[in-house]
């Protein structure tokens, strides 16, 4: 199966404190991947590196085989690695339906008011209606974004990243402050994009049950090193993994 993301001697050092400490990754494409840790571990971190926002002090990233090392945000994104990001922040004042909209435009190269032709204007609409029913979102396609309840602002931002045609999707947190319906959604959603799309997934999340539930595999961060990798299984039996992190009564539960 082919590698989507590798990353080999990644490290980030902030004056003398190397918050990712030669990491050494491997995401097939096709799976979904996860990366744990306490907080502090390295995971914010290590996703602002694989995303551009931060550029790494020491080793190299590639996406797709093509070395992305220090590349912009802007530039990674359109080789089709997207990270969802906070809608409240960028469309607040724009309906549900308006914001992908403009998403897709962005994607496109082009200005919302060069986007005159009639069959233009309608491909767009077509797509954005066709990501919201993906997300679960065409009820409230009218609706301003920053009314939002919490769990459908979330799923509105992974809807503005699958505006982008990503080949892969980092998640950072993505049930956090998630009522128990909105966490089976999300895991739903999910699991959905990884299947109908043949989306490569990669996240960090704070909820076990989640982790265990829809990964393939996964890494864990302590210390800004990867201490332990394999699958959920492998993961929820190693004792370093219960000292360290999970604690030894939510690996046997």
């Amino acid at each position: 199966m082919m590698r989507m993301l590798e990353t080999h001697g990644l490290s980030k050092v902030f004056g003398g404190f190397r918050a990712v400490d030669q990491v050494t990754l491997s995401v097939k494409q096709g799976t979904i991947h996860s990366v744990i840790g306490p907080n502090g571990a390295g995971k914010s971190t290590l996703f602002k590196m694989l995303t551009g926002t931060l550029e790494p002090s020491s080793g190299t990233i590639r996406f797709a085989g093509h070395d992305i090392t220090g590349h912009s945000p802007h530039v990674i994104t359109r080789r089709g690695l997207a990270q969802s990001f906070q809608i409240t922040s960028i469309f607040p004042r724009l309906s549900v339906l308006d914001s992908i909209k403009m998403a897709i435009v962005a994607r496109m190269g082009r200005s919302a008011n060069l986007l005159t032709r009639f069959q233009d204007r309608c491909a767009v609409r077509d797509e954005a209606l066709e990501i919201l029913e993906q997300v679960g979102l065409s009820e409230v396609a009218q609706v301003q974004a920053s009314t939002l309840s919490h769990g459908d602002q979330r799923a509105l931002e992974v809807a503005l990243a699958l505006a982008t045609r990503p080949r892969m999707l980092l998640l950072d947190e993505p049930t956090a402050g998630m009522s128990p319906w909105e966490t089976r959604r999300m895991v739903n959603l999910v699991r959905g994009m990884a299947k109908n799309r043949s989306l490569t997934v990669l996240f960090c999340e704070h909820d076990m049950d989640v982790v265990f539930e829809i990964s393939e595999s996964v890494t864990v961060l302590h210390q800004g090193r990867i201490l332990v990798e394999g699958s959920p299984d492998e993961v929820r039996r190693n004792q370093q993994v219960a000292e360290v992190y999970l604690g030894n009564e939510a690996l046997d539960s």
